[in-house]
């Protein structure tokens, strides 16, 4: 780094944002331009430069330039930031994306930055305007009611009413306090609360174009409310991140009756975060195990082919005068009898410890050996019986 940074050759510019959020309102003790600051990669002072915004861009709407082409200009006081008014082209409140270049002025050696982009917030003051409180007895808006208009902050002073077959219609619009223009925001809420239960609900309220619509009928609240008739509060919250300072106020009381009655249930309310009771897990008893007779007659009919084979040999007369001897015919049938125990071995563990496919894997590897010596022996018996066919071979 230090090589990169040393006048041998040209050395790179590095660019940043001092802020990266601003505030569309001016006020005390708030930044409301954009501070670029142009160092080496040491953060270090490097001369005159010349900064251009390229353009400036909301971010998701990229064909729509908010400025361009714009130098911008030395701060008074800083050697090495550049400020700029963003505030003079009127933005929206949200995310911008900003697009640099910077040419070296100075006698030093640098590269100059073709193009760098930096994000940066745009944070406004946003107001309520033109907001009406609508009771029809229709499913569609009409103008067969009373429009009740209301202000921000201020709650309606006479009380609403609200009966089983009409509908609620609210409707207002967010603006641009600083600009005047209106706005979309991300939370936009109503909040229904029965002032004696204090049971309450929420309500997303959608945007239509640039203006805030939502529309409740009384059989829709009906259920969320056990069909309890009285008195509740409406109350508008509006939130964003882009936004200086959301707000949240009662806009409204409603008496509310509704066509229908209510379901018997407790008073109290159920706390969500209370302690739940405890869960008390049931396992499956152990199988009943076999008698001990049944477990005898199991063993002796798995024994008694092995005491047949020891009976047998001792009835034969078993001995070792046919074992072969020339070559290396008797390595290969210790080695036979060496595999096959190893099989039945095998066999062995597999009852008690091993799975299928681990026991198939040993299977393979004693078995294909096994085959070879076995094929072996039998191959040497067979000439010792046929005398003619080995002298042909």
């Amino acid at each position: 780094m230090t090589a990169v940074n040393s006048g041998a050759f040209a050395r790179p510019l590095v660019i940043s944002l001092k802020n990266t959020q601003i505030h569309a309102t001016k006020e005390k003790d708030r930044d409301t331009d954009i501070k670029v600051r142009v160092t080496d990669i040491w953060g270090k002072y490097t001369g005159t430069n010349r900064v251009f915004l390229v353009r400036a861009y909301q971010s998701g709407k990229e064909d729509i330039a908010l400025l361009s082409n714009q130098e911008v200009p030395l701060s008074e006081g800083e050697k090495n930031v550049y400020t700029l008014d963003f505030l003079a082209a009127r933005p929206d409140p949200g995310a911008y994306v900003l697009e640099f270049r910077v040419i070296p002025q100075g006698k030093e050696k640098y590269h100059p930055i073709t193009s760098a982009q930096r994000r940066i917030q745009v944070v406004a003051a946003v107001g309520l305007t033109d907001g009406s409180v609508l009771i029809s007895d229709r499913s569609e808006r009409d103008l067969q009611g009373k429009v009740i208009s209301f202000e921000q902050d201020k709650t309606i002073k006479n009380e609403l009413e609200l009966k089983g077959s009409q509908h609620l219609y609210i409707t207002f619009k967010l603006r641009n306090v600083a600009s005047g223009r209106s706005v979309l925001v991300h939370q936009t809420f109503i909040k229904f609360t029965n002032v004696k239960s204090k049971e309450s609900a929420y309500f997303v309220v959608p945007h239509l174009g640039q203006a805030y619509d939502l529309h409740l009928s009384a059989t829709k609240l009906a259920p969320k409310f056990n069909f309890e008739n009285g008195t509740y509060e409406i109350e508008l919250i509006v939130g964003d991140s882009f936004i200086s300072e959301s707000f949240r106020w009662v806009l409204a009381k409603v008496n509310v009756l509704f066509d229908g009655k209510p379901v018997p249930s407790s008073s109290v309310v159920k706390d969500p975060f209370a302690i739940k009771p405890i869960i008390e897990h049931k396992f499956r008893p152990a199988a009943v195990r076999a008698p001990e007779y049944m477990t005898n007659i199991f063993t002796i009919l798995v024994i008694f082919p092995i005491g047949i084979l020891i009976v047998g040999i001792f009835r034969v007369g078993g001995n070792f005068s046919n074992f072969p001897q020339n070559g290396l015919i008797p390595l290969y049938a210790i080695f036979f009898l060496i595999c096959f125990g190893s099989l039945l071995g095998l066999i062995v563990l597999y009852w008690f410890s091993l799975k299928l496919f681990t026991a198939l894997w040993y299977g393979l590897g004693i078995g294909i050996p096994t085959i070879f010596f076995g094929n072996q022996v039998l191959y040497s018996y067979a000439q010792q019986r046929d005398p003619k066919k080995q002298k042909t071979q």
